[in-house]
């Protein structure tokens, strides 16, 4: 496995359980309320298919794949900045954007 590949999936499980860990906490919300919870297993779903995808691609030469290196890392990195977007910007109607992610 090509290391660019595999340091994308092993930060985005990072990542990924960061934001679970957060939610935990209570630190950190999509501001939705309950509706959170449907962040927080969408976000388990999606540690599992990434942890399965890890152990599936890890045989595969991405040096003669490139085009699948690509989009791997292509969706790996559009997961993460679009649970960033979710948990600023875009976060929902109960706890609206204020500045401050935390809290």
């Amino acid at each position: 496995m090509n290391t660019s590949i595999k340091a994308t999936f092993i930060l985005t499980y990072i990542f990924f359980a960061w934001v679970l860990y957060e939610m935990d906490k209570g630190w950190v919300t999509f501001g939705l309320g309950l509706g959170d919870y449907v962040y927080l297993y969408a976000i388990i779903l999606w540690i599992v298919f990434t942890t399965v995808a890890f152990w599936k691609t890890r045989k595969i030469d991405f040096k003669t794949r490139k085009l699948l290196a690509l989009i791997l890392m292509t969706v790996l990195i559009a997961s993460c900045v679009y649970t960033i977007l979710m948990l600023t910007i875009y976060r929902g109607p109960e706890l609206p954007w204020d500045g401050h992610l935390l809290g």
